[in-house]
């Protein structure tokens, strides 16, 4: 299995990339450092700077840090509201392309809080770039409207399901205190809904805590039949 690593991208990693888009890599990062986080996975020893074995394959973007929800186990808070510009973030997935890069995932904070922007990067990293896309959403604020027209572009997104239970999502911040109106779990039927609409893969990301690990979910997760469903333990 290759080394995975997940860290802030730094000069050091500039040095794998081509001499001549140097300088202008350099001044794109400094200001995409805060939004962008690498992980790098090498498959064997690289045999020369330009090797493949030695690119940057996937990258996650953070769009930006905001996020609607407020789960009390979430290590990325927000911090700030910063965002780059379209035309400075179109120019960092080209680097990135140049580079080697072959997949994008875009993530936060919520990137559909930022809806517009989310869709024309989707459609310039696939159709300019040639990568593959996917987004991790909590999947509040996924419209039909937003798939329609940039579904095609998407390859994978990922939503977190931390219970099906709503006062479970109540107590861990994922959607409305009230547990009379949480409406986390339908909203994510309906983002299976619109995945199989548009042939995007679908996945689960859960994070297992004090909240929900003696929650059995094998009904609801038979019915969302993720392609892949991730766990984390906090």
């Amino acid at each position: 299995m290759p080394a995975r690593y997940d860290l802030p991208l730094t000069y050091s990693h500039l040095i794998r990339l081509e001499r001549n888009t140097m300088m202008i890599i350099t001044a794109i990062i400094t200001l995409m450092m805060p939004l962008l986080v690498v992980s790098a996975f090498n498959t064997s020893p690289p045999s020369s700077p330009s090797s493949v074995s030695n690119r940057v394959k996937s990258v996650n973007y953070f769009i930006s840090r905001e996020c609607n929800y407020k789960c009390k186990f979430c290590f990325h808070t927000q911090k700030n509201t910063n965002k780059l510009g379209i035309g400075n973030a179109k120019l960092g997935l080209q680097l990135l392309q140049h580079s080697g890069t072959e997949k994008i995932n875009f993530a936060g904070g919520e990137p559909f809080l930022n809806p517009q922007v989310l869709g024309e990067l989707c459609q310039f990293a696939h159709s300019e770039c040639g990568m593959a896309v996917s987004i991790i959403s909590n999947g509040s604020l996924i419209k039909s409207e937003w798939m329609d027209r940039y579904g095609q572009y998407v390859d994978i997104l990922g939503v977190s399901v931390d219970s099906f239970d709503p006062a479970t999502n109540a107590l861990i911040g994922r959607g409305t205190g009230d547990t009379t109106k949480n409406q986390h779990v339908s909203r994510v039927l309906k983002v299976r809904e619109l995945c199989a609409q548009h042939g995007i893969l679908f996945k689960m990301n859960t994070v297992v805590c004090s909240l929900n690990h003696r929650e059995d979910m094998n009904e609801y997760v038979t019915t969302l039949d993720p392609y892949r469903w991730r766990h984390s333990n906090v």
